[in-house]
């Protein structure tokens, strides 16, 4: 729908600062999946009433990381500017507030989901896409064009962190606080102990998702980078939605992975079948119909796109399953594969800088760093479940 109004140029810019903005909210991903741990483990221990204080102490820590990433974002504004060729300045406050409310969204939904409060969760998202379309393409229309749509971003993210947190923070009233729960500065340490680990491996996963887009708007001319762009919006449909089985897996391994080998294979069989199957079914409808698609999603102006949307699929559709796969080794705790993801995105970085002078340069470099991480993950996972104890 913004894409109709933007255009190809304007969009090839929104699509760019999406995608940083996706690398930087890794930030936010990474504590996400420290709540989603804490909270999982007091609701396996039925310690509910412990749940809501914990949220209370650690949401203003992660408001205050989500305003660190923000100063950082507007200290560097400078520079992204001039390489994504985006040179409004109210383009980059509008950019940092998101990142402020996003990281605080993200982290309040992981305590939601480790609570297997899956419907609030689900309900955070959900309001967080309508409002955050309603919003962008209303300030659009108004001619606000970039600085509108990310205005859009921000507000609808500041919906999805209301319904969460609301209800979170009340959740004590359905038990008493447990005597053994941690304190303040427990709880801060552990949590960003913690995130740091996991931002290893978080920051390295969700930048092999994002990093195309970004040499693209420096490489490429403006209609052909909102092409390009149109076509990522598109196969990132895949690995959006193979992680949504990501939300259930998450929780049950880090369970699992302490009490039972068997159940925790069957746990993976499902989700890891369930996600090939997935990825296989978004590939055949992109080079299948991908006029199609473009025709319906973008408009006749962005007609080009069709010609990339196939081979960007396949490229999708590997890092569906490898951030499938390091979602599985993060829940658990196995952090090493961290090491592969980062030597995966230095490697791409350099590729593309270099020679990611064309689309399907681009989407070619990618293939190749993703298939070649593919079988690492696996190995790590399959250690990781001969390390879960032999017990019905």
């Amino acid at each position: 729908m913004l894409s109709r109004s933007l255009g190809p140029d304007n969009y090839g810019s929104l699509a760019a600062l999406i995608s940083v903005a996706s690398i930087l909210g890794v930030i936010g991903s990474a504590i996400n999946v420290v709540a989603m741990r804490e909270t999982a483990r007091m609701w396996a221990a039925h310690d509910d009433g412990a749940i809501a204080g914990f949220v209370r102490r650690t949401a203003w820590y992660a408001t205050g990381i989500g305003a660190i990433t923000a100063i950082a974002l507007l200290t560097g504004a400078p520079l992204l500017a001039g390489y994504l060729h985006v040179a409004q300045p109210t383009v980059w406050f509008a950019f940092a507030v998101y990142l402020l409310v996003g990281i605080t969204a993200t982290y309040a939904r992981g305590a939601a989901q480790g609570a297997h409060r899956f419907g609030l969760f689900a309900a955070s998202l959900l309001t967080e896409a309508v409002v955050k379309l309603a919003s962008a393409v209303a300030l659009v229309a108004l001619g606000y064009a970039v600085v509108g749509a990310m205005g859009g971003l921000a507000i609808g993210s500041a919906a999805g962190l209301a319904v969460v947190m609301v209800v979170m923070a009340r959740r004590s009233a359905m038990g008493a606080p447990s005597p053994a729960a941690p304190g303040i500065v427990t709880d801060h340490l552990r949590l960003g102990g913690e995130s740091l680990k996991v931002l290893a491996v978080a920051a390295g996963t969700i930048t092999l998702v994002y990093l195309d887009p970004i040499f693209a708007k420096h490489h490429l001319d403006g209609l052909t980078a909102g092409y390009y762009g149109a076509a990522g919006t598109l196969a990132r449909i895949i690995p959006f939605a193979v992680g949504l089985i990501g939300v259930i897996l998450m929780p049950k391994s880090a369970a699992l992975h302490r009490s039972s080998r068997t159940s925790l294979e069957r746990v993976l069989q499902l989700t890891f079948g369930a996600g090939v199957a997935g990825s296989v079914i978004g590939l055949l409808c992109a080079w299948l119909g991908s006029d199609l698609l473009v025709r319906v999603m973008f408009g006749v102006q962005f007609s080009p796109a069709a010609a990339i949307l196939p081979l960007y699929a396949v490229d999708t559709a590997l890092i569906a399953i490898c951030t499938l796969g390091t979602n599985y080794l993060v829940a658990v705790g196995d952090y090493a594969i961290g090491w592969y993801v980062f030597a995966a995105v230095v490697a791409e970085a350099v590729l593309m800088a270099l020679f990611g002078l064309s689309p399907f340069r681009l989407i070619g470099i990618g293939i190749v760093v993703n298939a070649l991480l593919l079988p690492v993950i696996a190995a790590h996972a399959w250690r990781s479940i001969q390390e879960a104890p032999a017990v019905a």
